[in-house]
């Protein structure tokens, strides 16, 4: 047996830093430009930069002005009427939102249910009364859908300037008397009463201000309301007037006036806001008329200049016309918006509707 020798301990060295040669810098200049050794320097010139001169800048010319062109209005296209029959109606007198429509297509003989701001095909549901639907189409042309074929005939029997005529209103110290009685016998429905105004959406730069009123010829329903022609419809009493919801709750809070009650309206005429006060009266308790609503024209002799100032009030005018129109872009896109809109709450109710089946 051998013995392992033992492990001895081994102490390391001290480390030295060993010292670094500093190599010395060598100027070049002094070899090459003090010294000259190879006899090849030059000296650099320095370049003087001459200060560049100040020009004024050219006058541009005045832009030639570019004529004004107004925009021939598109005759409205109408569509081929829905082809749908109203077989019933489900109305709720507390809940007119809950309301449901029954209306059978007649290509199908599908029979399905809609509430207020379904869309059936390309039509949306506007209001749902106890005997007729109105519906709005993708072009913005209004429909409705009677349950009988009496309540038609007996809506549109009365149309025309006679039964115009029949209606009471009195203007006195600023204020439209509205005979309650006698507008509600000529005026059967609110699809009637736009169709009377010609009522049509005004937009201002893709977002709707309100309602233009078409017809205020004199012997009309607008001229009588003391409207003018373009004249733009803002509010109802303070309600806006700009989207379909808005409308609709117009329409309600109107419904829901009684005799005494006033409607003010907000319209914009000639770029300047204007109010129209009315007031439901009995037939009984109209006052006497104190002024006229409307001037008649006068032939007068004018003067060029006056001649002058009356075109530029036309064309101005006509500016404000041509800013309120909304362009076909314009139209389609809010159409089309209407549309997706009202077929997603469409999904979502009859989603909710196999749900609670």
């Amino acid at each position: 047996q051998q013995s392992v020798p033992r492990k001895a301990s081994l102490t390391p060295d001290i480390v030295k830093e060993k010292q670094r040669t500093v190599v010395e810098q060598v100027d070049i200049k002094k070899i090459y430009g003090v010294n000259d050794l190879f006899g090849t320097y030059v000296p650099e010139v320095p370049v003087l930069v001459k200060e560049a001169e100040f020009k004024l800048p050219e006058i541009p010319q005045q832009p030639s002005s570019i004529p004004l062109t107004i925009p021939i209005e598109k005759p409205p296209v109408f569509i081929a009427p829905l082809g749908a029959t109203l077989k019933g109606v489900v109305y709720l007198h507390d809940n007119q939102n809950k309301s449901m429509a029954i209306i059978q297509f007649d290509d199908s003989k599908v029979e399905q249910n809609y509430r207020v701001g379904e869309l059936v095909r390309d039509a949306q549901i506007l209001k749902i009364f106890p005997n007729r639907v109105i519906v709005v189409r993708s072009n913005g042309q209004q429909e409705t859908l009677y349950l009988r074929t009496n309540d038609a005939q007996q809506d549109f029997a009365e149309e025309g300037p006679k039964g115009v005529d029949q209606i009471q209103v009195a203007l006195k110290d600023g204020v439209y008397y509205l005979s309650l009685d006698s507008f509600i016998n000529q005026v059967k429905s609110l699809g009637q009463f736009i169709d009377m105004l010609d009522l049509t959406t005004v937009y201002k730069q893709g977002a709707s201000i309100g309602c233009r009123v078409g017809n205020a010829l004199k012997g009309t329903l607008g001229f009588k309301l003391g409207f003018e022609a373009d004249d733009v419809i803002t509010k109802v009493d303070s309600l806006p007037v700009t989207d379909l919801h808005s409308r609709i709750e117009i329409y309600d809070h109107i419904v829901s006036k009684k005799l005494g009650s006033s409607i003010v309206v907000e319209v914009s005429r000639g770029g300047k806001s204007e109010r129209l006060t009315y007031i439901l009266s009995d037939q009984s308790d109209m006052p006497a008329s104190s002024g006229s609503s409307k001037v008649e024209p006068k032939q007068l002799s004018m003067s060029p200049a006056s001649l002058y100032s009356a075109e530029q009030e036309k064309k101005k005018i006509l500016e404000q016309k041509v800013k309120l129109a909304p362009t076909a872009h314009q139209i389609q896109k809010g159409e089309q918006k209407k549309l997706l809109e009202a077929r997603r709450k469409n999904m979502l109710s009859n989603k909710y509707n196999i749900k609670s089946s």
